[in-house]
This record gives structure tokens, C-alpha cells and sequence, in this order.
């Protein structure tokens, strides 16, 4: 599978480091190392104004520990997403799959399991966009496993709002947003949001009179972009886009009250295995926790 694929592929690259930084020269913005690419990472995605913290991902041997550490959980939300859907998906004769802020693929991770669950045999298509090129030995090794597993794909290493400002895609049939709104909110760019929603609206969804699954799967919390989903929906509402709509969130006596968003799924619990040493290794907590919002559009 995909998923034991890049993380055995990850792993192995990661280690080809050493206890060396990925970078020739460190790049963290206070001046010294954080001391491991886990701490690195906790900055990225735990931002903290009060103090000067990393913010980019700009190493490649931290996005070998990402992939290890968080496939995981990112894939396992977003098959809980898409089994939810099981009866819209079903009726599909194929999928073009279109994936903004790919990263590791942990959707394609996703969507593989679950075609392989039910036995599905229709094709697909899968199309990643990410603005890092430190992503392409990880582009290149998915790629070399698609060819032998007969998945057509490609791969975008560029800004997706630029692209959509420029080109359309006329054959989408699914699309996930995955923790790319955080993203942008860490890095001060969610004014771009808006007009984010607006390019993939009219460059993607309106190219054809195919019915749509979006999913948009996110930090489950309003200071992240969450709050940004409803606008979705209204910007589709105005182009007189016609579907059902879902906010669905994992449970734990963690969350407050303004978390439980939606409705629950049954289980937070990781959908895939991993290998417990890198689990260990890599501090890997595969418990689901995310928001999500997944949409059927009715052309």
C-alpha cells in the first residue's frame, strides 16, 4: 500500500541524515537549532506570536519526519471522510482526484484504502499541488508507485492560487483542501482564503456538469481557518450550486463546546497500521482530531 510505501521510503532518507540538520545551514529564525525536526515542527504547527519560532518548511529531512509522523493521523481523517461518503462515491465511473497542498499525499493514501476496502474498479486520476519543491523526492517515489499500480498522476510544484488565476481543470470530480488553511494562517496569507475559494469555484468545479465531492480537512479549531468553511458554502449557494453539506469533527473530552461542531464520528482511532518502532520514533500519535466540511455538489 501507499501508505507503508513512502513511509518505509521516508524513514529510510531520514535516517541518511544522521543527528545532522537537513539544512547546510540551519534556518531556524532565532539563530540556533530547535535541537530535532520534531520540535521544528511543533513550532509550525502550534504558532506561537510571543516568541520567535520556525514557520516554514524548509528542510528536507523534516518533511521525511512529517511524512513519518503524521501520515497516520491525516490519512486516517480523511478516510473516515471518505467512507462517510461511501454511497455518493460509489456512483462515480471514475475519480479525478485534485489535491491542493498535497505534501505527502496522505489523501491519495486515503483514497486508495478505500477503493481497495470495497473492491472498486473504476480508474483514477490524481493531481497534487504544492508550492515546496522539498516535496519532490517524495513526488517521485508516489510516482514511480502509481506507474505500477496503474494511477494516473501528476504533480504541480507551484502556488495553486497563481495557477487558478491563470489555468482551469475541466475533469475534477474530487477535491481535498488538507490542512492548507492552517497553513495559510500561519503564515499570514489567510486573506488569500477568499479568493482561494472563488478561483477553485470557477476554475475547477464549474468546468464541468459532473457532481462534485469537496473535502476540507483542518485543525478543529475557529483561530486555524474553520471559521472560513461556511463561506464556502455561500460562495457556492451564489453561483447557484445546489448539494448537501457536512461539518464533522473527531470527539474527545478534550474538546470544548464551540469544538463540537457538526456531527461526531463514531471513533477517533487511527485507520492504518504502523510499524511501532516508527511510531516511537517519530512520536507518532495517530488519534483523529480534526474539522472537517464535505460537501456534494449537483451540477
Amino acid at each position: 500500500m501507499l501508505f507503508e510505501n513512502v513511509i518505509d521510503f521516508s524513514d529510510a532518507k531520514y535516517r541518511t541524515y544522521g543527528n545532522k540538520c537537513g539544512n547546510t545551514t540551519c534556518t531556524h529564525p532565532c539563530g540556533n537549532c530547535s535541537g530535532s525536526c520534531y520540535n521544528c515542527l511543533y513550532e509550525i504547527h502550534y504558532p506561537n506570536d510571543q516568541k520567535i519560532q520556525k514557520r516554514e518548511y524548509d528542510c528536507p529531512k523534516m518533511l521525511y519526519h512529517y511524512v513519518c509522523q503524521y501520515s497516520l493521523r491525516y490519512a486516517s481523517e480523511l478516510l473516515y471522510g471518505l467512507r462517510s461518503k461511501e454511497d455518493f462515491l460509489s456512483t462515480y465511473s471514475s475519480y479525478s482526484i485534485m489535491s491542493i497542498g498535497c505534501g505527502g499525499c496522505a489523501d491519495l493514501m486515503a483514497f486508495e484504502k478505500f477503493a481497495n476496502d470495497l473492491h472498486l474498479s473504476q480508474n483514477i486520476r490524481y493531481t497534487g499541488f504544492d508550492i515546496n519543491p522539498l516535496w519532490s523526492p517524495i513526488h517521485n517515489r508516489i510516482s514511480r508507485y502509481c506507474d505500477e499500480k496503474n494511477i494516473t498522476r501528476r504533480f504541480f510544484i507551484e502556488d495553486a492560487i497563481q495557477h487558478f488565476q491563470k489555468y482551469y481543470h475541466n475533469s475534477v470530480n474530487v477535491i481535498v483542501i488538507s490542512y492548507l488553511l492552517s497553513y495559510l494562517y500561519n503564515t499570514a496569507h489567510k486573506n488569500d482564503i477568499l479568493l482561494f475559494f472563488d478561483l477553485i469555484i470557477n476554475n475547477v468545479v464549474l468546468r464541468n456538469n459532473d457532481k462534485k465531492l469537496i473535502i476540507i480537512n483542518d485543525v478543529n479549531s475557529c483561530n486555524r481557518g474553520r471559521d472560513y468553511f461556511p463561506k464556502l458554502i455561500d460562495k457556492l449557494k451564489k453561483k447557484g450550486l445546489h448539494g448537501t453539506y457536512s461539518f464533522r469533527y473527531f470527539d474527545s473530552d478534550k474538546l470544548n463546546k464551540f469544538q463540537r461542531n457538526g456531527e461526531p464520528y463514531e471513533s477517533n482511532s487511527p485507520l492504518f497500521v504502523m510499524d511501532a518502532n516508527k511510531k516511537r520514533e517519530y512520536h507518532v500519535d495517530g488519534w483523529c482530531r480534526s474539522a472537517q466540511l464535505i460537501v456534494e455538489v449537483q451540477l
